[in-house]
């Protein structure tokens, strides 16, 4: 089941991008489930004189391994960062059975900047995006995406767009 299929839309919203982490920050992650998951079979022999407790370890090494990988990928997949036509909306996935979703109309949005920092952010081009938002609700923060500097344009220029709609329709309504 798709992310964007629990985003209840307005009539005329349509959702312009889904946004997610860049996936080299997980690398890390990915490489300790790897090296957990393999272990087992490259000390298998070792592992076997061991009897029960030797199949039981590497066992267990392995279903470490394969629960880090999982729930990495499912971490990384629900949370998205999903911009429409009308608002943005972000679906913060903390564990297995916590989330957070904020959202903030983009007549609400005072500012968005990005930040890069590091030598690794820099030469893979990625980084974070910070929203501030009018009147004190929501300020959102997107940590580690690619080509942050392209998902602000697209965040700015969507918003500029609805807001001319939104003048449009106002001056529309006053004649």
């Amino acid at each position: 089941m798709a992310i964007i299929d629990n985003i209840e839309l307005k009539p005329h919203e349509r959702v312009i991008r889904e946004i997610r982490r860049f996936c080299f920050v997980d690398a890390g992650k990915y490489g300790v489930s790897a090296v957990l998951m393999l272990i087992p079979f490259f000390f298998l022999f070792p592992l076997l004189k061991f009897h029960l407790w030797g199949v039981g370890g590497g066992l267990l090494l392995f279903i470490t391994g394969l629960i880090i990988f999982i729930r990495t990928i499912f971490l990384w997949y629900h949370n998205v960062f999903v911009i429409t036509t009308d608002r943005i909306i972000d679906f913060d996935q903390r564990g297995f059975f916590e989330r957070v979703v904020s959202q903030s109309s983009f007549e609400k949005i005072q500012d968005v900047s990005l930040h890069t920092h590091g030598a690794w952010q820099t030469i893979l081009h990625y980084g974070d995006i910070n929203i501030k938002s009018a009147w004190g609700s929501v300020d959102l923060c997107v940590p580690s995406i690619f080509r942050p500097a392209k998902i602000q344009r697209i965040l700015l220029e969507t918003q500029e767009s609805f807001l001319a709609k939104q003048s449009h329709a106002t001056d529309t309504i006053k004649k």
